[in-house]
């Protein structure tokens, strides 16, 4: 990428959970506080072989935004709830198409 261009900040979150159910409708219900802090959506990955067991991947809208609240007592708060690792925080550096 050249200089000035956008690159996309990512984050990505582990966590094991008791009820799925349950965790999706806090979930969903946190979406208002985490776009305040800049964040353009997740996706939800779900592992076949644990169904417990969630990865969270983060679109941010800046590196400066998604560090702030990885940071956050906010965020601390729900992932010391969820007895949850700490954040990783990715800046895209490469796109392919396959």
């Amino acid at each position: 990428m050249s200089k000035g261009e956008y690159r996309m900040a990512h984050l990505l979150v582990k966590q094991v959970v008791n009820d799925f159910d349950a965790w999706m409708d806090q979930f969903k219900k946190n979406v208002p506080m985490r776009q305040r802090w800049g964040s353009q959506g997740a996706t939800v990955f779900r592992n076949p072989g644990d169904p417990h067991e969630v990865l969270i991947f983060f679109t941010w809208d800046s590196m400066e935004n998604v560090t702030r609240f990885a940071k956050s007592n906010e965020l601390l708060e729900i992932l010391e709830e969820a007895n949850s690792g700490i954040p990783l925080i990715l800046e895209e550096s490469d796109t392919t198409n396959g």
